[in-house]
């Protein structure tokens, strides 16, 4: 299982399974994920107008689910449109489509071959939690390498080492944390 990490990772999970959602939730926590949960397409809309797009750092999808929130019935239809709706809403995002029916995974494959499949067992918080931490990751060092640009434009220019580059990274990550542990940490990155 993934070890916990500096930064929590805030995840859009879309499965009209709510009590699957909340199980995940409370077992993800402790290891840096918070989950936002919602039952379909028209929920997770809602979530990225109280959150904003920027909030997140990655989406599971349920391979059967549901586009609106009056529907009782899961959707065929329903995984394409989820991908169009990343697409066009999230589209730098990692995503990872779980689904209880292993079969209907197998055949999806062949139709979207650039997708993460997870079954829905015993692996999952493994599989699919880390590989968030890692794509969540390199979106979090994207965002502090645009947000900061003039300073890492410097390290661009080879003017300073990419070592220099990782302990201004590691310490732009951690900041914001008040531990006195950290502090010591951050006061020997800025001292490099």
């Amino acid at each position: 299982m993934v070890k916990s990490r500096n930064k929590v990772l805030n995840i859009l999970a879309i499965d009209d399974n709510l009590d699957f959602l909340n199980s995940l939730k409370n077992r993800v926590s402790p290891i840096g994920f918070l989950i936002h949960p919602c039952r379909s397409l028209e929920g997770a809309e809602k979530l990225l107008q109280q959150y904003g797009k920027s909030h997140f750092h990655g989406v599971i999808l349920d391979y059967l689910c549901l586009i609106t929130d009056d529907q009782i019935k899961e959707r065929q239809d329903f995984l394409p449109e989820a991908l169009k709706f990343c697409d066009i809403h999230l589209p730098s995002l990692p995503r990872v489509v779980l689904s209880a029916e292993t079969g209907s995974i197998i055949d999806a494959i062949d139709i979207w071959p650039n997708e993460i499949f997870v079954d829905k067992g015993e692996e999952l918080e493994i599989k699919v939690f880390d590989y968030l931490r890692e794509e969540g990751e390199k979106l979090i060092d994207r965002e502090l390498l645009y947000r900061y640009k003039d300073v890492f434009d410097i390290f661009q220019s080879g003017k300073l080492s990419g070592e220099i580059q990782d302990n201004l990274l590691k310490l732009l990550k951690s900041m914001n944390q008040t531990s006195k542990e950290n502090i010591e940490t951050n006061l020997s990155r800025i001292r490099i």
